[in-house]
């Protein structure tokens, strides 16, 4: 069986050490350590045990069942990463009632995530906005001081 060091897990995961070496901390991953020099090792067992109990990660193995539906998908990255982690979190709730997910579930997902989406952006411009008037109402008391400055430096 394959191991992986924290540094290996960390950048599989896009994620940093200290992330890692915290899962280990708390139990969520469990990690070997042969010494304290070598680190932590943790088994490939031990990592999919873990990406399967954490939702964020659970796409990453969602396994063949659902890679038929997101394979279209898989070319564009965070869409296939966005669909895999939807797939295998209905595939969870959907095993419990022995029915499948259709492509109709996979259009409804979407649909809400690009309104989602949407939505944090629209935010993200108004904001933005808000910050560009605050700079303009800066850049106006700058040059009203300046002005001021300069008038009193043409009296001394």
């Amino acid at each position: 069986m394959e191991t992986y060091s924290v540094k290996q897990i960390a950048d599989m995961l896009n994620t940093k050490p200290e992330t890692v070496r915290r899962w280990i901390r708390t139990g969520k991953l469990r990690a070997e350590q042969s010494s304290r020099k070598d680190g932590n090792v943790i088994t490939e067992g031990d990592l999919n045990n873990f990406l399967k109990s954490s939702p964020k990660y659970a796409g990453l193995i969602a396994g063949a069942a659902i890679s038929t539906i997101a394979a279209p998908f898989a070319a564009i990255p965070l869409a296939g990463s966005i669909v895999a982690t939807y797939l295998a979190a209905s595939k969870k709730a959907k095993d419990s009632e022995n029915s499948s997910f259709s492509s109709d579930d996979v259009k409804k997902y979407l649909k809400e995530e690009i309104a989602r989406r949407d939505a944090s952006i629209k935010q993200k411009l108004k904001t933005i906005e808000q910050i560009q008037q605050e700079i303009a109402n800066d850049q106006q008391q700058i040059s009203e001081c300046k002005f001021i400055l300069t008038q009193l430096e043409e009296k001394d």
